[in-house]
This record gives structure tokens, C-alpha cells and sequence, in this order.
């Protein structure tokens, strides 16, 4: 087991083999105490050799020792909406032989895996974009689509980017120009939200953290709650 800094500015990196045999190995980022805000994040499972995302997903779901050690699993266990979200992939011929090496992470409801060629394919439970229309700080979606009429998943087909030297400066940044189009993101605090693309940008890998028009109630908060991180991170952090 090795321990090390890596991507985000307060998670150690926790990588462990594992006895299943399509998977080689998964990495846990472990919120330190410095991490007010975020939560311990699955950051990826390598498998062995290219399976199908189904398999891949059932891989995931079916490990004990990946779900002893990574909370969500056993806080809510999502093992329902992955189990729609297999049968829906089942019955899409243009998906259900995709062919995956890892996967690089998930979210409450979206999970992510890399599907070669500098690309991901990205699933999400529900329109990714909640209704709003992809702007310039969004990471471009290549090809995306419902699964299936009746379902209620997504996928995005997207470039895969890099989340190593993403800094303050850079995020402020984005922010800034977001606002310029009367956009608010917001869960801005760790850099999981943000990569660059191949030609340097940064973009926003998570739709749903940018929200148009909101209300002046929700600006004066979040203004308070960065105050607030600012003013407590020198005793959070150890």
C-alpha cells in the first residue's frame, strides 16, 4: 500500500491490488482534515485487460474490498441504479460493446471510464446538464445521447482530460468568465470539478456545478462560505 499527494490539494492517494480477477488494482483519494468541504472520492479502477462496461460495472459493484473501503457504497450503496444502468447499456446495441481499461471515477449519480483514443464516456442518471445548454467553459461533449427512450440515463462521450498543475489562479479565472455570462459555479473547492484539455484549457468536467441567473440569497452565501473556508482552513489543516 502506498501513500502519496496527488491532484488534489487535501486528499491523500490510496492504492490497493485486489483478488477480483478483472481488477488490478483502485485508488481511494482520503479526504484529510485540511478537506472541509469534499468527501472521500473513488479516483479510479484499472482492470487487467479491456472489458465491457458492463462488466466493468458489475466488476464495481460486486467487490467487497472496494466496498469496504470506499463510504458511498456503504452509506447509501448505489448497486440499484448501477444494476438499471447495466440493463439500460444492455440494450443498446451502440453501447453495450464498448470496451473500457478503467474507470476513472464517479459522482453520486455519474461514473466515468476511459474508453481509449483520449476519450471518455461519461453516465449520468438524468440530463448532465440539468436543463441548461453547454457554454465555453464546459468541457465540449463529442457525442452524446439518452440510452434508452424509457430510461432514465445519459451518456456523454467527451476528451479525456488532465487534472494534474490545475491551480487557485486558474479556477478564479474560470469563475470570472462564467460570471460574465451571469453563470454561478459553484463546489469549486477541490479541482475535481475542472481539467485541461489538450490544448491547455480549463474546462468544467462537471455540468451541474454551474448555475445560470441564480438568486441573490444564493450569491450572498456563497460569498459567506468561501469567507468562512478562508478563515478556517489554517485550523482545519494539520
Amino acid at each position: 500500500m502506498s501513500f502519496s499527494i496527488k491532484n488534489f490539494k487535501s486528499f491523500y492517494n490510496f492504492t490497493k491490488p485486489t483478488k477480483n480477477s478483472n481488477i488490478q488494482k483502485y485508488s481511494i483519494n482520503v479526504k484529510t482534515k485540511k478537506d472541509y468541504y469534499n468527501d472521500d472520492i473513488l479516483k479510479s479502477i484499472s482492470f487487467e485487460k479491456p472489458i465491457s462496461i458492463i462488466d466493468a460495472l458489475k466488476s464495481f459493484i460486486n467487490n467487497p474490498e472496494i466496498i469496504n473501503d470506499f463510504w458511498r457504497l456503504k452509506d447509501y450503496s448505489p448497486k440499484r441504479d448501477i444494476n438499471r444502468l447495466i440493463n439500460e447499456i444492455q440494450e443498446s446495441e451502440h453501447l453495450r460493446n464498448k470496451k473500457t481499461t478503467s474507470m476513472l471515477g464517479c459522482g453520486y449519480s455519474s461514473y466515468v471510464f476511459d474508453i481509449g483514443n483520449d476519450k471518455v464516456i461519461k453516465f449520468t442518471c438524468g440530463d448532465h446538464f440539468n436543463g441548461r445548454k453547454p457554454e465555453f467553459f464546459d468541457l465540449p461533449i463529442q457525442e452524446s445521447g439518452k440510452i434508452t427512450e424509457s430510461g432514465n440515463h445519459y451518456y456523454y462521450i467527451e476528451e479525456k482530460v488532465s487534472q494534474d498543475n490545475i491551480t487557485d489562479y486558474d479556477i478564479k479565472m474560470m469563475e470570472a468568465q462564467a460570471g460574465i455570462l451571469d453563470y454561478l459555479l459553484f463546489d469549486c473547492h477541490s479541482f475535481r470539478q475542472f481539467g485541461r484539455t489538450k490544448d491547455g484549457h480549463i474546462r468544467l468536467i462537471d455540468p451541474e456545478c454551474a448555475e445560470k441567473n441564480p438568486n441573490q440569497w444564493y450569491k450572498i452565501n456563497k460569498r459567506v462560505t468561501n469567507w468562512l473556508y478562508k478563515k478556517m482552513e489554517p485550523i482545519l489543516s494539520w
